[in-house]
């Protein structure tokens, strides 16, 4: 998977450079009252998808924080039911433990 994704990435990266070098004609770039001289229109598509890239990952990756911080949370909810799971049936194969159902039923009948 690694590998396949490295190669992805060459290959965007190499169309990255091949779009800046084909795209060479000045442009001005006005973004939110701020302006730049004459940049290069390649410049600005790679700018452009570097910033898209990076938000893109910042925000997979706080999804996966979110994630791994839920799996987590449910390991743990996990293992305490596995332990009740254990104590009960530890109780249900020795009913002279306490809290277990029959040792209460006999404590009953041997009330007076």
């Amino acid at each position: 998977m690694s590998r396949a994704l490295a190669v992805f990435a060459l290959i965007i990266a190499i169309i990255l450079v091949i779009i800046g070098v084909q795209n060479n004609a000045q442009v001005h770039v006005n973004f939110l009252g701020w302006s730049t001289g004459l940049v290069p229109l390649g410049v600005v598509i790679v700018v452009a998808c570097v910033v898209g890239f990076v938000v893109a990952f910042l925000l997979g990756l706080q999804s996966g924080v979110r994630r791994r911080l839920e799996r987590r949370r449910h390991t743990r909810r996990i293992r305490e039911l596995e332990a009740q799971v254990s104590l009960l049936k530890q109780q249900t194969a020795n009913p002279e433990l306490p809290g277990s159902q029959q040792t209460t039923r006999q404590q009953r009948t041997e009330r007076p």
